[in-house]
């Protein structure tokens, strides 16, 4: 089992320095890691073209290079590179997001930078002192049924609709904040989004951030560069009260063998409770407390509480791994003449949870296990969920000192029972 820990641990160590070795070839501006392709993008859609139409400026997007990139806004988008060449024997720079450029050469002077796709903004390019020209990158189609809108798994549990834009590109990513005291917090949606052709009426480009306080829909004037204008509609379902602590209940028949000395119990068909709390400190951390207890000729119950917190997270986000930290209390009782034994112990663990598996939204599948720290006693704790609300769990639990030992695995249904302060 430690072995296997250790195995786990170092393939999450691999893959997170494997994630930090990929780095761009080209400009880029600001902080973002690779994220999952969620919709396909023909870049044949796009163009990329001088307002001014200039002769001597030539730029475009290069073939099989899209990436989908997420910004530590949560907000996931698709960039391309793009080749710009300008023919000029004075300096050459480009102003993009607020960045200056320089471009390299001598009579023709040439440069790759990222664009996003549905963020593209202006590229303005500079001869010398002056500004000669703009290039835009916009969308040359549109398209049926929103098929070029990217609603984010982070905004899986709110029901997220937008409506005015079903035939434009468009990517949408959701984060839920809290505000007001522990035991009145209010939820606070915050939405980033952008579209590639469309901006306000004001002329501010995307992205855009629009903050929900409430289920009740927000309406948007947009605008094209050709002065078509459209009522955007947005909507989410959420729960306006913000609830730290959930707590759910799970039953099931569980197999248990017990000993004590030379006495013996095998094949115990037994009810299972099983009880599980969390109370969020933060998005990343938050503390975890669970109760197991198992009752037929044997008594075996096995409490415990954790503080967890991420620390390392892959597949864009999807898969995430949490050290358990904490301690446990148990009781066992072989029969009714045995005697009740009641002490702490002290397995530490871990959680690897991967989000939406097999694409299916808002569906966990989570592996987590405890290990004994003490060598004089023998502890294991192994458990596999799958769900969503409910879930199901198979559970392996097996504990072992001096003449006692205990040994149950088996199948519960678990389900919500609960959300306070």
């Amino acid at each position: 089992m430690k072995k296997l820990v250790f195995l786990i641990y170092s393939m999450m160590i691999l893959g997170s320095l494997s994630a930090l070795a990929q780095a761009p070839i080209a400009v880029s501006f600001g902080p973002v890691k690779i994220g999952e392709k969620r919709i396909k993008i023909d870049l044949n859609n796009f163009q990329i073209q001088a307002t001014k139409n200039s002769s001597y400026i030539k730029a475009r997007i290069i073939k099989g290079t899209t990436q989908w990139i997420r910004t530590k806004e949560n907000f996931l988008s698709p960039r391309v590179l793009v080749s710009i060449s300008v023919k000029s024997d004075k300096t050459v720079s480009l102003e993009h997001h607020g960045k200056n450029i320089i471009l390299q050469g001598e009579s023709v002077k040439n440069g790759k930078l990222y664009l996003n796709i549905f963020n593209p903004q202006e590229i303005k390019v500079f001869v010398g002192n002056e500004m000669v020209d703009q290039l835009i990158l916009s969308s040359n189609v549109k398209l049926a049924n929103r098929r070029g809108h990217l609603i984010d798994y982070s905004c899986s549990r709110y029901g997220i609709e937008v409506e005015g834009l079903d035939d434009q590109y468009l990517s949408l990513g959701c984060r839920m904040d809290r505000v007001g005291p522990i035991g009145k917090e209010r939820s606070r949606l915050v939405l980033t989004w952008s579209t590639t052709n469309f901006s306000l009426e004001s002329l501010q480009r995307s992205p855009f951030t629009s903050i929900l306080m409430s289920g009740e829909s927000m309406s948007i004037d947009m605008i094209d560069s050709q002065g078509e204008r459209r009522k955007v509609k947005i909507s989410a379902k959420f729960k306006k009260r913000f609830h730290r602590l959930k707590m759910a209940l799970g039953l099931g028949p569980y197999r248990m063998d017990s000993k004590e000395g030379f006495q013996l119990e095998k094949n115990q068909i037994a009810p299972a409770v099983m009880l599980y709390g969390k109370w969020d400190l933060t998005p990343q951390s938050s503390f975890r407390a669970f109760n197991a207890l198992l009752k037929r000729k044997s008594l075996f119950n096995n409490a415990g509480i954790y503080f967890a917190y991420d620390i390392a997270s892959a597949f864009d986000n999807r898969f995430q791994l949490a050290p358990l930290i904490g301690a446990q209390y148990l009781t066992y009782k072989f029969d009714s003449n045995s005697k009740t034994n009641n002490k702490f112990i002290y397995p530490q663990g871990f959680e690897a949870t991967f989000k939406h598996i097999f694409g299916i939204e808002n569906y966990h599948m989570t592996y987590g296990m405890f290990l004994s720290t003490q060598t004089e006693e023998t502890y294991d704790n192994i458990w596999l969920r799958w769900g969503k609300n409910y879930f199901w769990e198979l559970n392996y639990i097996r504990w072992g000192r001096d003449r006692q030992e205990v040994e149950t695995y088996g199948l519960s249904i678990g389900f919500p029972i609960g959300s306070f302060f």
